[in-house]
């Protein structure tokens, strides 16, 4: 029963995540994080105590995520922000927790499809309002365009129920690959093309949708990473697709080309990124990366603690008056920067451990575990390479996709090796 309550509750929290943005809300999150590691800790004491034997076939990520805790551990022991630095670190203690607990869990293709169907719901909540947003205008949040260097029409940038448009971008990169998966396997199904179509059309026009509003959010850092995933798709998918597919792949990328040329906005604002310090944000982000380097190379092996309020301390150390921030807006920088060079050996790590998977995915492609591992691939290169331009994954909503995406793509990765 406990383990049937904490998938029960796993599915709840990733479908009502995207609903929750104010951040006195994301406390709730952290609620749902324990009280899922709780029920599966008792599932397995139960199991324990009955007799049976509790298995768990750990995996290089497993040690890598490990390794990253252990850095924060060093980095909070030698923290002159020891207090704060804890309470980062016991954050930084419940994901992994909650990932091992999902670890546990996860065991068989029913309980992956629940999953990634609860995925899908909240995917549904955010596109929906993203979808309505984009048709009746988004109220801006802030001056993300540049006002003194951009003569341009400003570009409705939609940021759904995650009120933040670099969050709700890397939200629906994490999202979306899982949501395609479903529909592959729907159509791969031996049966006849209209029931297929009643199936799957709902969930491919969620998917394609997801992708016009990650494109319409105006993040960059999500439009690298949504040219990461689709770069990282074709490379695994042409060479196994009939002819007709594969034109029909290369006349969806020149639609999406062609569609993006006609919108000065958009060009715009994908020229922007080679302006350098021309615009106010590439500016800004330059300013703080040269403070944080700074940083890292005074405190190049433990860093200077864990969390967003050591960072805001010590980054007040080095930064400029004017730049004044609550992150790196770079993900190996950020880990540089608060854990040290232990922090960016765990990163990569981490990198090389999904990198490996790879392996084990793609030889598996007609069956639906094959192309749900490809698919958190897909979803986790895509967020880590906007993670190079921005920190958002480390918010609750895009942390908990991020680990679940992991603890998938782990699992389902294990599932292919049983005979």
């Amino acid at each position: 029963m406990s383990q049937k309550l904490a998938l029960l509750a796993v599915c709840l929290l990733l479908a009502l995540s995207p609903l929750i943005a104010q951040d006195s809300g994301t406390a709730s999150l952290g609620y749902g994080m324990v009280a899922i590691i709780a029920l599966v800790g008792l599932h397995l004491l139960r199991r324990s105590l009955g007799g049976e034997k509790v298995s768990f076939t750990p995996d290089p990520i497993d040690y890598s995520l490990l390794g990253l805790f252990c850095a924060g551990l060093v980095a909070t022991a030698s923290s002159s922000f020891l207090g704060i630095s804890a309470a980062g670190l016991a954050l930084n203690g419940l994901y992994l927790a909650f990932y091992l607990a999902l670890r546990h869990l996860l065991k068989n293709r029913a309980q992956l499809l629940i999953l990634v169907l609860a995925v899908a719901i909240g995917l549904v909540w955010t596109s929906g309002e993203g979808l309505w947003q984009y048709l009746h205008g988004a109220e801006a949040l802030a001056t993300w365009e540049d006002p003194l260097t951009s003569s341009f029409e400003r570009m409705n940038r939609v940021y759904s129920t995650l009120l933040n448009p670099n969050l709700y971008a890397i939200h629906g990169l994490l999202a979306f690959p899982l949501v395609f998966a479903l529909v592959a396997q729907i159509f791969s199904e031996p049966e006849s093309l209209p029931r297929r179509l009643l199936k799957g059309s709902g969930l491919l026009v969620l998917a394609l949708l997801a992708v016009f509003l990650v494109f319409q959010s105006g993040s960059r850092a999500a439009w690298l990473g949504l040219a990461a995933q689709l770069f990282l798709l074709t490379a695994a998918l042409f060479s196994r697709l009939a002819m007709s597919w594969r034109l029909a792949m290369l006349g969806l990328g020149a639609s999406v080309l062609l569609f993006a040329s006609q919108s000065k906005s958009l060009v715009n604002r994908l020229q922007s990124m080679l302006d350098g310090h021309e615009n106010s944000s590439n500016s800004f982000r330059l300013h703080v990366w040269e403070a944080c380097l700074t940083g890292f190379q005074e405190n190049i092996y433990f860093g200077v603690g864990v969390g967003s309020k050591v960072f805001y301390q010590a980054y007040a150390l080095y930064a400029q008056s004017l730049y004044s921030a609550l992150g790196c807006y770079s993900l190996p920088l950020e880990l540089a920067f608060e854990l040290g060079l232990f922090g960016l050996l765990g990163l990569g790590a981490l990198l090389f451990g999904i990198g490996r998977l790879a392996f084990t995915a793609l030889p598996a492609l007609e069956r639906f575990e094959g192309k749900l591992a490809l698919a958190c691939l897909v979803s986790l290169f895509g967020a880590l390479v906007a993670s190079f331009f921005d920190v958002v994954i480390l918010r609750p909503q895009a942390c908990i996709m991020f680990v679940t995406v992991l603890a998938l793509l782990v699992s389902v990765c294990q599932l292919e090796k049983k005979p």
